[in-house]
Order: C-alpha cells, then structure tokens, then sequence
C-alpha cells in the first residue's frame, strides 16, 4: 500500500528548524532509484548513502529527506559501516520513521558520521546484527532532537561518540545495551529516554577517557549501571536526571572530581550504623562488603555531653578509594562545645565503601571521653 507524502509540510517544517538550508534531496526505499538526475520528489533515490555520496555538497546545508513509500525499510548495506554521513552540514531526515538496518556481512554500524555539523532525525535505527546505531568520529553534530526523535532498538551501543562537542537529544532507547559510549568529551546528552534490557553489564550513559560531559534531564530505566564514569573521566556533571537502576551512578573518580547532584534515584535504602568515636583517635562509621559504586549519604550526630566547655571538634573524613588507599576528603570544624548545639554532618558519595572519621578531641589529661556517633546512612 501506497504512503503519501505531504512533502510541502514536511519541507516547511524542516526550513523552520534550519533556516539556512541548502539543497533537498529526496529518497525513497521503495520506488526510488540510485542513478544521475534524480533526487527530486518526483524521481527519488533509492539509498541515504547513495544520495550522500553523488549529490550532497559540503557546506552547503544540503539535506535528505527520507521515506518508504510503500512501507519498506532502509537497508543500507553497501558499506560495513552502513550510511557514510561525510559531507559537512548535512541533514538526513526520515518522514514517518523508517526503519533502517544494515545487513551487510561485516557490518560495523548503520551511520557513520565522519563530517561535522551534521544531523541525524527520525529513524527507527534497528540491527539486526546487533551492531553500533550510529558511530560518530566528529563534532558538532545533532542526533535526534525533540521534533525529529530517533528510536534504537537492537544495537550493540545505541550512539558511539569518539569526537567531541556532540549533542544526542530527545531519543528512545528500547531494550538497550548501551544508549551512549562516550570516548571523547564536552557532548552533551539530554532529554532522553533509555531502557535498559534490565541485566546486569549493561549501561545508560558510559563514559570512557572523556571529561567535561554533561547529562542532564533523562530518564534511565533498567540497566545495570545508569550512568558511568571509568577512571580518570573528571569535571562531568550529570543532574535531573531519573535513574532507576541497579546501580544508578559509578563514579572511579575521588570524591568532588564529578557533580552527581539533583539527580532522582531510585530505589533508596537505608541502613544504620553506630560507633564509638575515641578522642584522638580513628574510627570505621560505616562499612559495606563489596565495592558496588551506589551512592551514599551519611548524615550523623555526636553527643557531646561530656566533653569539657571550650573544646573544638573537628571530624576529618577519609574515604578508601582504589589503589590509593585511604584519602583524606574533608575536614569539617564542627562545634565549641558549651557554645553550639550538637554536631550534625552530611556527606555524599559514589566512591566508597568503607568511610572513617577521626574526632579531634583532647581533654584535660590526655583523657579520652568516648561518645556515640549515630550515622544514617543513605544509598
């Protein structure tokens, strides 16, 4: 059966969103042919990467726009990595979501974006193969947006990203491995829907070597990890976002290197621990048996009844944290005694799972006056 095409109200909408558009071209799986003067409404192509190759202009702001007139699906398995978005400023836009594949025998990807300032808007991106949705090694490129959303399904990482300064926005993510492979920095991820296949080794957002990324306003449902920054990833900041995954965020990183907060993370749990604290000396609040990256809040009080007026005390916090040992994170000046009410702290964390605390108190004759500390902790 037969799909129309309101090309008028599609090109409309397309010149809204980018007013300085060049060329169009137009390309249709079903009744299309790849071939010299061609690409009009009228006479389509028949493949995005055909169109690309022998028709777009770098530059020039050319686009594609991209249908199935009789239902079809895209197969673009000429190369191993499917659709070779080369030309620069190029948009490659489908009209009533197409799906697109690419079958080849040794196929890598279904787009490869090699091109900076181009966009890829409105596909049903689905392998069959399970390999990468769209591979991008350049910058400054748009993929998916709000009016034009992309879906993935299938893919063995949904967008791969190993330039810079790339934006994937508004996208769906079904049944997904991996939505975003982050190798290179600054690209922005947001307003994104990613579900997981709800087992363990999978990952929403995974950041490898890549630092100054930012996540922000997505909702990350059903994978192992939700978000993930491998050591030496810094200065990422990830908020607003809602995970509800095993674990929501892993963090290699020390303490205050990334910015996780005002996140909605589900689920909590909470656990409580007490210790006494000697003056001087250095005590476990809060151990968990194995390393598992949640987050933690520990929020805690002293009883300070005892100790003599005029005293200060101070809590210094040190974290366990990989090969490094224990590390000093923060040095907290809490209280005169006879002059504040009691203590109270707050201290959140990704990295840890054990935290110590040391209570620098000394009384009259070196005496050590034990006191309880109650520390909830959150994770």
């Amino acid at each position: 059966m037969a799909t129309y095409v309101d090309v008028a109200n599609v090109v409309n909408r397309i010149r809204a969103l980018l007013p300085n558009i060049g060329n169009i071209y137009f390309v249709d799986t079903d009744a299309g042919v790849d071939a010299a003067g061609r690409g009009t409404y009228a006479l389509p192509l028949k493949t995005i990467d055909y169109a690309i190759a022998n028709y777009v202009t770098a530059y020039n702001g050319d686009a594609v726009i991209c249908w199935g007139s009789a239902g079809g699906s895209f197969d673009e398995n000429a190369n191993v990595d499917g659709v070779r978005v080369s030309k620069a400023s190029t948009t490659v836009v489908a009209v009533g979501m197409p799906q697109i594949d690419n079958t080849n025998a040794g196929g890598t990807s279904i787009f490869y974006v090699t091109a900076q300032g181009c966009r890829i808007w409105g596909f049903y991106i689905y392998s069959s193969t399970t390999i990468i949705g769209i591979h991008c090694d350049s910058s400054y490129n748009l993929l998916g947006n709000a009016e034009f959303a992309n879906i993935f399904e299938h893919c063995s990482r949904d967008i791969q990203l190993d330039a810079p300064l790339n934006i994937g926005e508004g996208n769906g993510h079904i049944n997904s491995t991996c939505a975003y492979y982050l190798t290179k920095g600054q690209n922005r991820i947001r307003r994104n829907y990613m579900r997981g296949t709800g087992f363990g080794g999978t990952v929403g957002v995974n950041m490898i070597g890549s630092n100054e990324n930012y996540v922000h306003d997505n909702d990350i449902t059903l994978y192992g990890i939700g978000i993930q920054a491998a050591g030496g990833v810094t200065q990422c900041t990830g908020t607003r976002n809602a995970i509800n995954c095993t674990i929501p965020i892993a963090d290699l990183n020390a303490h205050g290197l990334n910015n996780w907060s005002g996140n909605q993370i589900v689920p909590v749990q909470t656990t409580t621990d007490f210790s006494y604290l000697v003056a001087g000396g250095e005590q476990t609040v809060f151990t968990y048996g194995a390393f598992d990256f949640l987050e933690r809040r520990f929020v805690g009080s002293f009883d300070v009844g005892a100790f003599t007026v005029g005293k200060v005390i101070t809590v210094r916090i040190y974290e366990q944290i990989g090969v490094a040992g224990w590390q000093l994170i923060e040095t907290k000046p809490l209280i005169t005694v006879g002059t504040d009410p009691n203590p109270h702290f707050d201290y959140t964390s990704f990295v840890t799972n054990r935290v110590t605390m040391q209570v620098n108190i000394v009384e009259a004759g070196n005496t050590p006056v034990p006191r309880k500390i109650a520390a909830v902790v959150i994770e």
